[in-house]
């Protein structure tokens, strides 16, 4: 058993990070005995004396064993909320830096099911799954303590308080223990030292959660799997502050062993006069050594500095931070000279602090120590994107520690650690990428859509209206390609290296500008010239996903690791611009080449293939609506390029084809794949476990996704823009659609497909909107874009010796 979970900590072909030391030997010395047992008898038949310092030996390593067969993995969780990397590294806390140094480190996520605060972060790296906190949370006591209830503040809820802090504030009731408030609320005696009367407030307010998670499955598989936890001290001011404490709760909002009611000790220089009191912490500590496996440490002074950040000057809030990270430093140092060798220290911040999020990067440090082992990067399938794991893979991650099964009612892998010559180096700049990609997204996508927008706007007066000077249609059939040629540019972009959100514009302007201008010299003839920039497009980014998607997951047109929706494969947005480029490059082609149709239907049966199985595979894409997309929007395509009439058995065929690619990728996903299963595969497992009422769940969460995108997101608006556009010419033909058709009767056929394909994007995706709008903008623009030609070579018939 141990053996598997070795194997699933560490990964295949990782290097050992120091579970197995101490929990092989045993393993070690039954092989050794058998292997002792076969051999000894002719050993004893040569030589009595070899036979006696074998035997020996052999009882030794059994001893050995057998000593340390019981034994488990100690592991002490400091948790630091608000935490950064500059603390980390400063050298100013060498205790800090030496478990950084020396650990297995990686960034990771923060996002929750609502905002990204602490109490949020609890619950869900708690459940491992996206969760939701309550403001009650902070009603954690120790079982024993006695608590009485405040008068109530006109919300209708109870609120206690330990006679600590109580003293002077109107009390309604007698006081009692806070063990007799759980167990009236949850109609069970505690049984935990640690008891959070918030438990089922916390229960309600995940009922029906769209991401159906269960709070306290952490504390809860621990306790299942026999691991004992501790938690230890709180963040509190002149009131409770103990949310966090909900990491470690089991489902019933009790931790086995532990103390919250640390009250503070006096320091005038602190804010709220108050700091952590580190000898009665560390005293607490060291009781619970010889019981706890698993103790967690909260050390709060940081988050009491980072509460009043508004009220103090930056030099007095360096300071402070100062002086809470040496109390903390010094803490940690005492602690590093405790431990064994194969235990365990993680360092854990539960959410990002705020100036960090100011700056666009949610994203915290998360540390794996051991003092017998040197450290490296860590990632987690589920990102498979080293030095990123997410905040639901903490859980397991622990569990892991203790070779404990992850339950089904958590979402997370266990983090895994891979050789690093400077982890720390690549995680910073792992960070500083992902960072200055999102800034950029955030400052010029918009932009750009509404550009698009206005072309489309533009090029479609143009067409209508007569009285429009002939430059203003040339300068429209110029900005069209470039427009074309965005999703090409902002691909390429990463190359650049730019971190700037001016420089990235520019450079992502320059791009798509000269590309249009190339193939302006290649193509010569506009729909040569569409066909082209499709085709350089869809080979573009097909390689990029079928060779790891570094592209792609860089670039501003890719998903953002920090929002948490995606982290490998192709995104709905690429997504998008691939189906919707792979149609219209390859519908034009039999308009172009009409002597090779044959040669040229069979080409394009074989790419939309290829595509479909790159963008839908969970090795490659791994992007299931965006198969149910390409599926029906090539088929439908492939039937009226070989000019099939859609029949029942047309229709059959367009509507089975994307059941039979997600059946042969689950199949692939769950038996087949050696690297972890994908988002597909743990959602069937998901059904599997729990039923139907999980699929309901992902549906909703889904039809939930797009209703927000589609009522706040600006690919609402360029989605319903081209569709405008498309409707129009489609709907009512003029001579202009009919001179198109006429030309290139198969690239209308292209736009026919790409429109089916847009609207099962919608339909199957989880931001459908963004991947519908992007499946049709090379067919609006290609539209807009041989229309204004058309337009310009009548108004030149018209008016030959004219000029504008």
């Amino acid at each position: 058993m141990f053996a598997s979970h070795a194997s699933r900590f560490l990964g295949a072909g990782k290097r050992d990070f120091g579970c197995v030391r101490r929990r092989s030997i045993p393993i070690s010395a039954g092989v050794t005995l058998s292997y002792g047992v076969i051999c000894l008898t002719d050993v004893v038949t040569h030589h009595r004396r070899v036979a006696g310092v074998f035997l020996l030996f052999l009882a030794l390593v059994v001893y050995g064993g057998a000593g340390s067969a019981g034994e488990k993995p100690k592991a002490y969780v400091l948790v630091i909320d608000e935490l950064t990397w500059d603390n980390l590294l400063d050298e100013r806390y060498p205790a800090l830096r030496q478990v950084v140094s020396h650990g297995a480190v990686g960034l990771m996520t923060t996002r929750t099911a609502g905002a990204t605060t602490a109490p949020n972060a609890a619950v869900t790296i708690g459940s491992s799954g996206r969760a939701l906190g309550v403001d009650s949370m902070n009603l954690a006591f120790d079982k024993d303590t006695v608590v009485r209830a405040l008068a109530s503040d006109g919300s209708g809820e109870e609120l206690f308080v330990s006679e600590e802090y109580g003293k002077g504030q109107e009390s309604t009731g007698p006081v009692q223990p806070a063990a007799e408030v759980y167990r009236r609320r949850m109609g069970i005696s505690a049984s935990g030292q640690v008891l959070n009367l918030a438990a089922r407030e916390i229960q309600v307010r995940n009922l029906g959660s769209q991401f159906g998670v269960t709070p306290g499955s952490l504390g809860q598989a621990l306790s299942d799997g026999g691991v004992v936890t501790a938690y230890v001290g709180n963040s509190d001011i002149d009131s409770p502050v103990r949310h966090l404490s909900a990491l470690f709760m089991d489902t019933s909002g009790q931790i086995p062993l532990g103390a919250v009611d640390l009250v503070p000790t006096q320091d005038v220089v602190f804010p709220f006069g108050v700091r952590a009191d580190y000898e009665l912490v560390w005293e607490k500590v060291r009781s619970f050594v010889g019981q706890a496996d698993l103790i967690a440490i909260e050390l709060g002074d940081l988050t009491r500095v980072n509460r009043v950040a508004g009220q103090y000057t930056p030099q007095q809030l360096s300071l402070l931070r100062h002086l809470a990270l040496a109390h903390m430093d010094r803490f940690v140092s005492r602690l590093l000279a405790s431990i064994g060798p194969s235990d365990y220290m993680t360092i854990l911040v539960p959410s990002p602090a705020s100036r960090r999020m100011r700056e666009g990067d949610s994203l915290v440090p998360f540390v794996l120590y051991q003092p017998s082992q040197s450290g490296g990067i860590l990632s987690s399938p589920s990102t498979r994107w080293p030095g990123l794991v997410t905040n639901l893979d903490v859980g397991p991650t622990l569990l892991s520690l203790f070779g404990l099964p992850v339950p089904e009612t958590m979402y997370g892998r266990p983090a895994i650690v891979a050789p690093s010559n400077d982890a720390v180096a690549e995680v910073i700049s792992l960070r500083d990428r992902i960072v200055a990609t999102s800034r950029q997204r955030n400052s010029i996508l918009r932009q750009l859509v509404y550009v698009n927008i206005g072309l489309y706007v533009a090029g479609t007066l143009f067409i209508l209206l007569g009285d429009l000077p002939r430059w203003f249609g040339r300068i429209i059939s110029f900005m069209l390609p470039a427009a074309m040629s965005m999703p090409l540019a902002l691909l390429l972009l990463p190359l650049i290296g730019s971190t700037s959100p001016q420089t990235a514009l520019v450079w992502s302007i320059l791009i798509s500008t000269l590309t249009a201008a190339l193939a302006w010299l290649i193509g010569r003839q506009p729909v040569r010239l569409a066909a082209l920039l499709a085709l350089a497009t869809t080979a573009a980014v097909l390689a990029d996903t079928l060779t790891g998607s570094y592209l792609i997951r860089n670039s501003i047109l890719g998903y953002d690791p920090m929002g948490g929706a995606r982290f490998y494969g192709i995104g709905n947005e690429y997504m998008g611009v691939l189906v919707g480029a792979v149609i219209v490059g390859v519908a034009p082609l039999l308009d172009i080449f009409p002597h090779r149709r044959r040669q040229l239907q069979v080409a394009a049966a074989m790419l939309f293939g290829v595509v479909a199985v790159a963008i839908s595979l969970p090795v490659f894409g791994a992007n299931v609506g965006g198969g149910i997309t390409a599926a029906a929007g090539f088929s439908l395509t492939l039937f009226l390029l070989l000019g099939y009439r859609l029949g029942w058995r047309q229709v059959a065929v367009v509507a089975l084809l994307p059941v039979a690619l997600i059946c042969a990728n689950t199949i692939i996903d769950t038996w087949l794949s050696d690297t972890g299963v994908s988002h597909l595969g743990q959602a069937v497992s998901a059904v599997g476990q729990r039923g139907l009422a999980e699929a309901y769940t992902i549906i909703v969460r889904k039809v939930s996704m797009n209703l927000k995108l589609f009522r706040y997101s600006v690919w609402t608006k360029a989605l319903l823009v081209a569709l405008g556009v498309i409707a129009w010419f489609s709907y009512r033909p003029s001579r202009l659609m009919l001179r198109i058709k006429e030309r290139y009767g198969y690239l209308v056929n292209g736009f026919a497909g790409a429109t089916a394909a847009a609207t099962t994007a919608l339909l199957f995706n989880d931001s459908g909107v963004v991947a519908a709008a992007l499946v049709l903008n090379f067919t609006a623009s290609v539209i807009l874009f041989l229309g204004t030609f058309i337009t310009l070579e009548a108004r030149r018939a018209e008016r030959p010796d004219k000029q504008p």
